[in-house]
């Protein structure tokens, strides 16, 4: 994170304000997160206003004694959003709204705005809490729009020539950066591995059965945490990352776990995941992807991340290769258990099997133990008593 947005000031100017209350409501790229009051006494002057970005460190307020004097002199004043006459000129509204819906809430500077350049936002998704079309919002829009150009349905987006143009901003733009980022710096290498999740199947079973009075329920990915953070304990060097002083080998595991919201991927992390018990692993990671789907993660609750697993077995994916979150040195990616024939002492039966692809950083990390990790996984995953 470099800069965020002023999504809401929760204090005015003049108001009393006690420290470590909330102050304001800053977006950032994948959250909207509460800034507290680092200090109490008065709002005596607000620096950037809602819906205006700054660089993080930038002051944003001053809060002092009423009364008090302050100097601005030395204060860099932030960057105001584009100017809308570099925009290009609107000569056709969006007409239509999302069928069934009504349009988000919006705010007064975004209104008036729209009103001005004749742009009917009904439709469009801001990126203010909970949807809130903020000014930003609008100026995107309208450099989206050319002159000339049909009106259209707008669908979270600006509809140019019968196609929906969806603005490559916030979240996605964010995934986008570090996608590649991770694609141009590391050296990406993968292998896979098939694994009889027989034993941990009647396991789970057995769990659910015992925990039962205690409405409490183990999943697969619950097990795949537990084991798999175990084994990174006896293997460091998938547990790091690279940095300007060397390689980091990483004394916790800290699971990050891959959740698909509306919009895009966000990686929340079950902080020191090879001392938690699988009731406890169960519950953090049921909190953490409930919240991830309501938005309402905070920016600690996805950093620190040391290492990740990501599953689309419920979305019937046989297996695939995951791009490694940086700065971490691999990930995880775990296809559907599915019903095979395999061959058993000469003998044909049938097994549940998934497939395991682990993307590591060959920088940091070499074919063959990144190998042994996989062997080693395997065989805990088979033999699952030998980890809990």
């Amino acid at each position: 994170m470099t800069s965020g947005t002023i999504g809401k000031w929760l204090v005015k100017e003049g108001e009393s304000v006690k420290k470590g209350a909330p102050l304001a409501e800053i977006e950032t790229d994948k959250v909207t997160a509460e800034i507290e009051s680092p200090a109490e006494g008065v709002l005596l002057k607000i620096l950037v206003t809602e819906g205006v970005s700054a660089d993080v460190g930038a002051p944003i307020a001053v809060i002092g004694k009423p009364g008090e004097s302050y100097d601005l002199a030395g204060v860099k004043p932030p960057a105001a959003p584009v100017s809308v006459s570099a925009a290009a000129p609107v000569t056709q509204k969006t007409t239509q709204a999302v069928s069934g819906g009504r349009p988000h809430r919006i705010s007064p500077r975004a209104k008036k705005l729209a009103a001005s350049k004749g742009f009917d936002y009904a439709g469009l998704v801001g990126s203010g809490p909970g949807g809130r079309i903020m000014e930003k919002d609008i100026v995107k829009a309208l450099q989206n729009v050319q002159p000339g150009l049909p009106a259209g349905k707008a669908v979270q987006g600006v509809v140019v020539q019968g196609d929906t143009v969806l603005p490559l901003k916030g979240m996605r733009k964010t995934i986008a950066e570090r996608m590649k980022a991770s694609l141009d710096t590391m050296a990406p290498a993968n292998h896979r591995m098939d694994v009889d999740m027989s034993e941990i199947i009647a396991l789970r079973k057995k769990l659910n059965a015992l925990y039962e009075s205690a409405s409490i329920k183990i999943s697969i990915v619950d097990l795949l945490v537990k084991i798999t953070a175990r084994t990174l304990v006896d293997f460091p060097i998938v547990n790091s990352s690279l940095a300007s002083e060397g390689i980091i080998l990483h004394k916790a595991v800290n699971m990050g776990i891959a959740v698909a919201v509306e919009g895009g991927l966000v990686v929340p992390v079950l902080r020191d995941a090879h001392t938690k018990s699988l009731p406890e692993i169960a519950a953090a990671s049921r909190d953490l992807i409930d919240r991830a789907r309501k938005g309402g993660l905070s920016s600690e609750d996805m950093s620190g991340g040391t290492f990740t697993i990501t599953n689309l077995g419920m979305y019937d994916v046989d297996s695939f290769i995951a791009i490694i979150n940086p700065p971490e040195a691999a990930i995880l990616a775990i296809g559907a258990i599915r019903e095979r024939v395999v061959v058993e002492n000469s003998a044909m039966v049938i097994r549940p099997i998934v497939s395991l692809s682990l993307s590591f950083d060959h920088r940091i990390i070499d074919g063959a133990p990144a190998a042994d990790f996989l062997k080693a996984l395997k065989m805990r995953l088979q033999n699952p008593l030998l980890v809990l």
